[in-house]
């Protein structure tokens, strides 16, 4: 079993500049390593859509300083619990920008933002349907979908293996 934690929060001062999320995303994955976390970041008008995935007390302890960080802020929880199976095992912290993902993962994350801003909240049926929906439409990418993306500069993510190893 692994814990998945998935939450929205929005950015202060607007849009992150790419230096920002450049060094969130180092900093992410350099923690994500030592405390075996994967999971994946999205960016859209200044929000963030987050996937934390882990052991239980070592992912609410990261979610817990991430909520102190004051470079974000309205963190709204939209599912914290046991999964059978990591949906991003190979990335300590993957990430796109939401608009750059293709049909149902951009869909369903959308629609999640837009419950995220009305304030609906974890265990909302609905909410539990979009996520799946996003994850499955994700994993149906595949790794080689993820590499293309990498590879036209829609993500900042290089490929690590879980124990910090290059493939």
């Amino acid at each position: 079993m692994i814990f998945r934690y998935l939450y929205w929060s929005t950015a202060r001062g607007g849009q992150p500049s790419a230096d920002e999320v450049s060094d969130i995303l180092a900093a992410s994955r350099r923690n994500n390593t030592v405390a075996d976390i994967t999971g994946l970041l999205l960016l859209h008008e200044g929000s963030y859509f987050q996937v934390l995935e882990g052991e239980e007390t070592v992912v609410r302890t990261c979610f817990a300083r991430i909520g102190r960080d004051p470079r974000h802020h309205g963190l709204v929880t939209l599912r914290a619990g046991a999964e059978q199976e990591r949906a991003f095992p190979h990335w300590r912290m993957g990430f796109a920008r939401l608009d750059s993902l293709p049909g149902t993962c951009r869909d369903s994350a959308l629609d999640l933002a837009k419950l995220a801003q009305r304030g609906e909240v974890s265990g909302e049926p609905r909410i539990d349907r979009l996520i799946q929906t996003f994850l499955v439409g994700f994993r149906s990418l595949g790794y080689e979908a993820g590499r293309e993306l990498r590879a036209e500069g829609l993500t900042g993510q290089s490929r690590t293996r879980r124990d910090g190893s290059a493939p």
